[in-house]
């Protein structure tokens, strides 16, 4: 998508293509009709790491807020794996970690099953693949075979829902789940069965096992079980329900023996991979059926949870939510960014009233009329304030006598005034921007966590007590140890994610924390105050380490498009001609060469096909342009994006330590300079 033009002019970023989409995050109850699209990102070619503090704030702000979530639920993309991955430390694809704003609660990772639906036909259907278990493969053509005979006959078919558009697959009827849906069907796996003869019946199991995972998983009401006399749709009512046990026993079993039956093969591995389901898709349902059994065997075991619908876990209402988006931009489909903030406002206003796109690949919501509104008046949010008036009596007994938690973990060796001192500031920064963080006003829940935020900020005050001094060093020395050298910063980032997270879900850190605040304030309103304080404490060090904006990143960020890039060939001509008109003036006793060289390098080399610059600048070329080669042009690009890194298009006031910056990115282009270096010798 394109940046609005009301970018802030303070911004370091240019007023241009940046982002190409919008990463949302929407908040779906599972025993309510809540569906909202909670908060969205302008982002562009963004990586794992970069989800996992946006994440984690939002689930940090719901949690605040009165909301208990239990998992997320996101396609199978790169980013969203990899994310996944960050919360592991062997970086395996986990299906749950521990929630770190709640000591006894899990939080589970879920792959949307329409899309896993969807992938695993592609995979059956793909003719680089050739599925393959127990000395039997699961073939495409068997599907065709038994197509092709249903078509045959006369009067009644023997898969009447199965039509041409479900055998033979285009880009755009790979992405519809109906397609897939009825495909990977308890029909089409009878037919199998009954006519495809012996050499289609493990075709035949691998398609009805995954039509009895959907029903699993797809649960939407009390009739559709019933009436389509399909016992795995009915609703679930216990935590022992037989499902559970078949997606255990069966479904996972079936994944494992498939796996092990293509690793003892003696063949290469690039054949074991096409003889097997994609590992994204294979570990995608294996971490989905993990996490929805515990999921619902937890739910059961929550007060007035009596029935569950497991179609509530899809993400079918992001993409209503998406094609809302465009259906509301009719024949503009490329929004800006406040554009999309501007339709996500009314979408969240009309949500119950606004029906999906005719087309969409998701159910619509057909109960349009059954809204309730409540017309009861909001409650008054309290002012922010300090609170001054709050008179705290502390022990006056030896501290570190009641703090074996915290002098157990570690030796600390001694550390100077100026380093304790140091380390303590640091921790109350933490606390006081908790207090001036607006999202702790919303709810009046938050009052006991901002009054403790209050009363810590009027006790920490100098000469800081040994156990405060104990506790910032442990607080301190453990975030750092989350920091590390790798060979690249993504690598880096990532090992700090990981690391981060176990840290602050680890029983530890609950128990360090607890000790720490009722040592202190004598009170401990829960974890949503000391996570914050240590994701606080976190970023100070991030930004000390790396810096306010991720120099590293920035330029993958800027792309020159075509106009620019017509503009940068014309220019560099343009600027090659005016220092060769300077050196004939010049005095330099170099000149002769200089100018030999200059002359000589100008013209035109072999045409590239695929420049675009080349054809344009011959196109407007009236006989005065200079033509400068490849070499020279690729060069100036390079130099472009270094220049992009400090300039603001609106102000081109540069501090003298910038320049050197600008000089130092330039001479650093080393492949650039030796090409060129190259063209002067030769």
């Amino acid at each position: 998508m394109n940046s609005d033009d009301s970018t802030d002019s303070s911004s370091n970023f240019p007023l241009e293509l940046l982002s190409n989409s919008m990463m949302t995050f929407m908040v779906r109850g599972l025993f309510s009709s809540l569906e909202f699209p909670y908060a969205f990102f302008p982002s562009r070619n963004i990586a794992g790491h970069l989800l996992f503090e946006p994440f984690w704030e939002s689930i940090n702000r719901l949690e605040r807020i009165g909301f208990h979530v239990l998992g997320c639920t996101s396609d199978g993309a790169s980013t969203n794996r990899r994310f996944i991955r960050l919360h592991d430390s062997r970086r395996q694809l986990v299906h749950k970690t521990q929630n770190p704003f709640t000591a006894n609660r899990y939080f589970f990772f879920f792959s949307d099953p329409p899309h896993l639906l969807k992938t695993t036909r592609n995979c059956w259907a793909l003719p680089s693949r050739t599925l393959w278990k127990n000395g039997k493969e699961i073939s495409w053509d068997h599907l065709q075979d038994i197509y092709l005979k249903s078509r045959a006959e006369n009067g009644l078919v023997l898969l009447p829902r199965l039509k041409y558009e479900h055998v033979h697959l285009t880009s755009f009827s790979k992405m519809r789940v109906d397609l897939a849906a009825n495909v990977l069907s308890e029909s089409v796996s009878k037919a199998l069965t009954l006519f495809g003869g012996d050499t289609a019946q493990e075709t035949a199991r691998f398609t009805g096992l995954f039509d009895i995972f959907f029903d699993c998983v797809n649960v939407r009401n009390f009739t559709d079980g019933q009436r389509k006399r399909k016992a795995f749709q009915n609703p679930y009512y216990s935590e022992s329900d037989f499902r559970l046990q078949w997606l255990e026993d069966t479904f996972l079993t079936y994944l494992n023996e498939w796996d092990d039956s293509v690793k003892s093969l003696e063949v290469p591995n690039d054949e074991k991979k096409n003889m097997k389901l994609s590992a994204e898709t294979l570990s995608g349902l294996r971490m989905t059926t993990k996490s929805f059994i515990e999921l619902v065997k937890y739910l059961f075991t929550v007060p007035g949870v009596t029935v569950f619908f497991s179609r509530r876990l899809c993400q079918d209402p992001l993409e209503k939510f998406f094609g809302c988006q465009r259906q509301i931009g009719r024949t503009h489909e490329n929004p800006t960014v406040k554009e999309f903030q501007r339709n996500t406002q009314a979408l969240r206003v009309v949500n119950s009233m606004c029906r999906g796109s005719i087309s969409s690949n998701c159910r619509r919501n057909k109960d349009l009329d059954t809204a309730e509104y409540d017309i009861q008046p909001l409650r008054r949010r309290k002012r922010r304030r300090i609170d001054e008036s709050l008179d705290i009596t502390f022990s006056a007994t030896n501290p570190l006598n009641s703090l074996g938690t915290i002098a157990d973990q570690r030796h600390y060796g001694g550390s100077s005034n100026d380093e304790a001192t140091h380390m303590c500031e640091t921790v109350i920064k933490g606390f006081r921007a908790l207090v001036k963080d607006d999202s702790f006003y919303v709810t009046l829940d938050n009052e006991c966590i901002i009054k403790a935020a209050n009363a810590f900020i009027q006790w920490a005050v100098p000469p800081y007590t040994e156990y405060f001094i104990i506790f910032s060093q442990y607080l301190i020395s453990n975030i750092k140890s989350c920091f590390t050298n790798k060979s690249s910063r993504q690598s880096e980032r990532e090992y700090i994610c990981t690391q981060y997270h176990t840290l602050r879900v680890s029983e530890t850190c609950h128990s360090t924390w607890s000790t720490f605040l009722q040592l202190s304030i004598k009170s401990n309103p829960g974890p949503a105050l000391y996570q914050y304080v240590t994701q606080s404490v976190l970023t100070i060090f991030m930004r000390q380490t790396y810096g306010l904006l991720t120099e590293s990143e920035r330029p993958s960020i800027f792309q020159l498009n075509d106009i620019e890039h017509n503009a940068l060939r014309y220019f560099a001509g343009y600027l090659w001609k005016k220092v060769i008109s300077q050196l004939v003036t010049s005095k330099n006793k170099h000149k002769s060469t200089l100018l030999l060289f200059m002359n000589n390098i100008i013209g035109v080399d072999e045409i590239d096909p695929d420049d675009h610059t080349e054809e344009w600048t011959n196109i407007i070329d009236r006989g005065g342009l200079v033509h400068i080669p490849v070499s020279i042009y690729h060069l100036f690009c390079q130099m472009e994006l270094q220049l992009r890194n400090y300039f603001n298009l609106k102000t081109a006031i540069l501090e003298p330590k910038t320049k050197m910056k600008i000089i130092k990115g330039i001479c650093e282009i080393e492949d650039q300079w030796q090409i060129l270096t190259e063209d002067v010798e030769t």
